[in-house]
């Protein structure tokens, strides 16, 4: 690279804008959000499908998981439902068709009434087919 006089420090300055140390940075900087935003997007396609984001306050947010739409690993995110639940769910889903009603998850997964309490804010039927 072409250097030039300083005139002020009395020192030799490069002409180029950015030095190697930042465009390294930039460029590591850069290649870590597109390795993110990949994963993000793999994610969202592989089990986003049956999960809709409610937004409340900035710091606050709801996530609607609908039973006829979700997988397991969707199912899952939900209090009190876990691998065994989620494949009863699955299975009630797959034998009687979608859900009519989200009470009827009691039967399909053995929940409680308790349980039931801390899912009717979280759970969607989706769009009526």
């Amino acid at each position: 690279m072409p250097e030039e006089d300083d005139p002020q420090a009395g020192k030799k300055r490069s002409s180029r804008w950015v030095t190697r140390a930042e465009a390294g940075a930039v460029l590591i900087l850069t290649l870590v959000f597109l390795v993110w935003t990949t994963v993000v997007v793999v994610r969202q396609r592989r089990t986003g499908e049956g999960i809709e984001v409610v937004h409340g306050r900035a710091d606050e947010f709801v996530y609607l998981v609908d039973v006829n739409a979700a997988g397991a690993a969707d199912l899952r995110l939900l209090p009190g439902i876990g691998e065994v639940r989620a494949e009863r769910i699955i299975a009630w889903r797959n034998e009687q068709g979608p859900f009519q009603d989200v009470e009827e998850l009691k039967e399909a997964a053995g929940l409680s009434e308790r349980d039931m309490k801390r899912l009717r804010g979280l759970v969607t039927l989706g769009q009526k087919r």
